[in-house]
């Protein structure tokens, strides 16, 4: 049976991280100016990279997506629907000819956009997906691990795990090893090997900028997340919000410790890197649904009028604050494209800040080696202390 204080605990915690959320999303405003800060990235070139988008269809997905493939890139949207996949691609391809009506061809755009099935709750979703990219053969550039669910009711993922786990932390891990063990082999096999660029001039594939970045999304939230530690399951206890924090401090945990076993790697060595993001407090379904489901959580049992306070509240102080997922995938941008040497294995939050260790159990080494740990006795795949 819990105890009061750890009850107390996590009401607390709850109402620490909201009122943090708030903070940031009011700090960000008023730095910002809550702008469409694209300037930085208009000269940014992304032709020939190969870019993965978990959950791309929708929301700061979308949105990154979308300004990726106006960089050039070719960009896969991994979602749970094929056909809301699809959609999405073709509504890229479609808004970029819209805005460039040279880009157009026979109704069609130049923009390299795809749709793949990925369904992050199911493993044998995640290594269908795995085998099938990479019997493409094709070099991995970006991995942006996106998708995710917010603070649902208890729910089992179809192995058994809690859902939040699952679908926001351990597919996303199992997805990043699967993929990167195979550029890996890519990367061991031609290193060395000339070839050709589109200048006709000869370079290396094991150069760095033929390399992979891994971008994890996080949260603020992330300091909640060490209540959960020891029950990493929510076997004993269910908190919707702590297991959805929990994810998220795995999430920088996760980044920190590929970026470890990268540079433990020769062959991964400054040419693989990790970066977790917080994206901010954005105007999103996912964010509304989530603020809204706490405030019934935590004071449904109040009343009618509370909870009409309390909607009124996060209209007005939240909602103006919340930044859109065009202005978040800034954040993810810098993250995905800034130099190595300035974000691997650190936290970058809006606009584009680096802290190195936000929270001390992100700083415990150990800690982000005991998750690893735990991913593979989970799924049963060994990656090695080097990674693979």
């Amino acid at each position: 049976m819990l105890s009061m204080e750890y009850i107390l605990t996590v009401s607390c915690t709850v109402l620490q991280n909201a009122f943090a959320m708030l903070g940031d999303a009011a700090a960000d405003y008023f730095q910002s100016g809550n702008s469409d800060d694209r300037r930085a990235w208009e000269r940014v070139r992304l032709d020939g990279k190969v870019c993965i988008v978990t959950g791309g269809n929708a929301g700061i997905g979308f949105a990154t997506s979308q300004r990726l493939a106006g960089m050039g890139a070719h960009v896969i949207l991994a979602c749970r629907s094929k056909e809301r996949g699809e959609a999405a691609a073709q509504a890229i391809r479609t808004a970029a000819g819209t805005r460039d009506p040279s880009a157009r061809n026979d109704g069609k755009t130049t923009l390299n956009v795809e749709a793949m099935e990925l369904d992050l709750s199911s493993s044998s979703s995640v290594r269908a997906f795995v085998q099938t990219f990479n019997q493409r053969n094709i070099p991995m550039h970006l991995l942006i691990c996106n998708a995710g669910i917010m603070s649902p009711p208890a729910r089992l993922a179809s192995e058994g795990l809690e859902l939040q786990f699952k679908v926001n932390y351990l597919s996303h891990w199992e997805l990043a090893v699967g993929l990167l063990d195979h550029q890996r082999r890519l990367r061991e096999s031609a290193c060395g090997k000339p070839k050709a660029t589109p200048s006709g001039q000869s370079s290396f594939f094991c150069l760095e900028e033929q390399g992979t970045r891994v971008v994890t999304l996080s949260s603020c939230t992330h300091t909640a997340g060490a209540l959960q530690w020891s029950d990493k399951q929510s076997e004993s206890f269910y908190s919707p919000f702590v297991s959805y924090a929990f994810t998220k401090l795995a999430a920088i945990l996760m980044a920190k410790e590929l970026t470890r076993r990268f540079d433990s790697n020769p062959i991964l060595t400054g040419k693989y890197t990790a970066v977790a993001v917080h994206p901010g407090v954005v105007d999103t379904f996912l964010a509304h649904n989530f603020l809204d489901s706490q405030g019934k959580a935590w004071l449904g049992a109040t009343g009618a009028l509370i909870l009409n306070m309390y909607s009124a509240f996060k209209k007005a102080a939240f909602d103006p604050l919340m930044r859109s997922p065009s202005n978040a995938a800034s954040t993810l941008l810098f993250a995905a494209l800034a130099p190595a040497e300035l974000v691997a294995g650190q936290y970058v939050k809006p606009p584009r800040t680096v802290v190195a260790n936000p929270f001390k159990s992100v700083a415990d080494t150990g800690r982000s080696k005991e998750l690893w740990e735990y991913s593979e006795r989970l799924t049963g795949i060994c990656a090695g202390d080097t990674l693979l």
